[in-house]
């Protein structure tokens, strides 16, 4: 604390400092609240420019702080009080009160914030301006997902542009071939090659209905769904190899089920294809093997659920593996079908919130694709 005596030499410039101020008030009462003497920031903060000597404190008060001036009202310091302003406005002050010769020194400076009216103002706005913080962060997040929605729609079209321009030109260009040749050969009388050209039109037709059919049917997945179900994860396991009984049985694969007490829920038939696809595609690139095996499973990992198809086929080149889920592609020429499986299985993940990825050792070393299913999976019980 400071010295009394130090403070005491200073008084004339303390005194001056506080006359000069305008945001401290003071003012000095008689013991029935009579204004003594003040300072200018006192005038100032209750816009008043005539002179308030010998006026009663409480004069310049509202109606509900007068009351608070009735007692003894060191005992009650500090005091918030109420001024009343020129434009019928009103200015809190927080005062003190401190015991002197005559009677008070009152002390006071602006306490806006100590308003009960102007500090439930204050929490109304700040609680409208956090709903409309939140608001505008979901709608934020909302447009975010649409955007990168538009932004997977745009790649998907360039990707569709690009099959149209690759893919289907091969054939088309067959076709344009064969037929000027068959126009050739008519032109000059000779039919013995005509038959094995339109042979040639015929699968340069076929493939490009393929590939159109192929096209449809990923394109479709967004457009078309069935209610969505409730189904039971090993039901739906048991319902694609039933399907795929005949080249199961055909090239002899051995099957394991990992059981898992699982139900999903979505549209039957897309989920299916998932394992159908997957299952199918083990079948096709098992190669020579001699014990020809696949499992089937799902394992807890986190919060997720990762189900996996595990073949023992020929696998495949780990620079590949990303490779393998685009649209229409065939890393061996010697395998029937149209490279559409593994995309469709990414297109149907991605639409259940989940991600696919193939793992392989290399040539000769088996595939395992794992994926999650975040938008399906309903339960997890062991």
């Amino acid at each position: 604390m400071i010295n009394l005596s130090t403070m005491t030499d200073h008084l004339d410039f303390i005194a001056a400092r506080l006359d000069g101020s305008t945001q401290v008030a003071l003012v000095t009462l008689t013991a029935d609240t009579r204004i003594i003497d003040y300072t200018q920031a006192f005038k100032n903060l209750i816009e008043r420019d005539d002179n308030l000597k010998d006026a009663n404190l409480k004069n310049l008060l509202l109606a509900e702080s007068r009351a608070l001036l009735d007692d003894n009202p060191v005992e009650k310091s500090p005091l918030q009080l109420n001024f009343t302003l020129a434009d019928h406005n009103s200015l809190a002050l927080q005062c003190s009160f401190h015991p002197t010769r005559d009677g008070y020194l009152m002390y006071g400076e602006q306490a806006i914030l100590a308003d009960s009216d102007v500090m439930r103002t204050i929490s109304l706005l700040n609680n409208e301006l956090a709903g409309l913080t939140r608001e505008l962060n979901r709608r934020n997040r909302v447009l975010k997902q649409t955007q990168g929605q538009l932004q997977r729609k745009n790649d998907e079209i360039k990707q569709y542009a690009s099959i149209i321009a690759h893919d289907f030109n091969s054939p088309l260009i067959t076709i344009n071939a064969f037929v000027g040749q068959i126009e050739k050969d008519l032109e000059g009388g000779r039919s013995d090659e005509i038959e094995s050209n339109l042979t040639f039109i015929k699968e340069a037709g076929q493939k490009l209905k393929q590939l159109l059919d192929g096209l449809m049917q990923i394109t479709a997945i967004d457009r078309v769904e069935s209610p969505p179900e409730n189904i039971h994860y090993t039901e739906l396991i048991a319902t694609c190899l039933a399907t795929l009984a005949g080249p199961l049985q055909q090239r002899g694969v051995n099957v394991t089920i990992d059981e898992t007490a699982l139900t999903l829920t979505g549209d039957r038939l897309q989920l299916g294809q998932i394992w159908q696809n997957l299952i199918e595609n083990a079948i096709k690139y098992m190669g020579d093997q001699l014990h020809p095996h696949i499992v089937v499973g799902a394992t807890p990992e986190g919060h997720d659920v990762v189900f996996y198809v595990r073949d023992n086929g020929i696998g495949i080149k780990p620079e590949h593996a990303e490779r393998v889920f685009q649209l229409f592609t065939q890393l061996s020429k010697n395998n029937p079908g149209t490279g559409l499986g593994l995309s469709l299985v990414k297109k149907i993940v991605e639409r259940y919130q989940g991600k696919v990825r193939v793992e392989s050792a290399g040539i000769g070393k088996g595939s395992c694709f794992r994926f999650t299913l975040p938008g399906a999976v309903v339960s997890n019980r062991s």
